[in-house]
């Protein structure tokens, strides 16, 4: 079974991964050929000599680091929904554990008799 440790490590590893990929793409000449790539879909004054990797090689990168990101914020998603069933199951034993008291419930019953 997956801990939450685990998923935390996968998150973590995901958005270090996506950020090495933005800093690669600023780095490297991708980002500037994506947005050749993307700029010539619309007008025709781009000229398509000046890029040097293929569009291919930009939709992959792009949708490679889409992924690590949607993962990564999935991820806290679900880590957003584990913590709210610990509260959750949390406040249910302390409700369990007041109840199954005897003197808690000898109080209480005194206060609705008295009522």
């Amino acid at each position: 079974m997956v801990n939450q440790n685990q998923w935390r490590a996968v998150a973590s590893a995901t958005v270090i991964c996506a950020a090495l990929m933005a800093w690669y793409a600023v780095r490297s000449e991708v980002l500037y050929d994506s947005a050749a790539h993307f700029l010539s879909l619309f007008s025709n004054n781009v000229d398509g000599a000046t890029v040097g990797t293929s569009v291919f090689f930009c939709i992959a990168y792009w949708g490679v680091f889409s992924l690590l990101i949607f993962v990564s914020l999935y991820v806290a998603a679900l880590d957003i929904r584990y913590i709210r069933l610990q509260y959750v199951l949390g406040k249910r034993e302390i409700l369990k554990g007041s109840i199954d008291d005897s003197e808690f419930r000898d109080t209480l019953i005194d206060a609705i008799r008295k009522k």
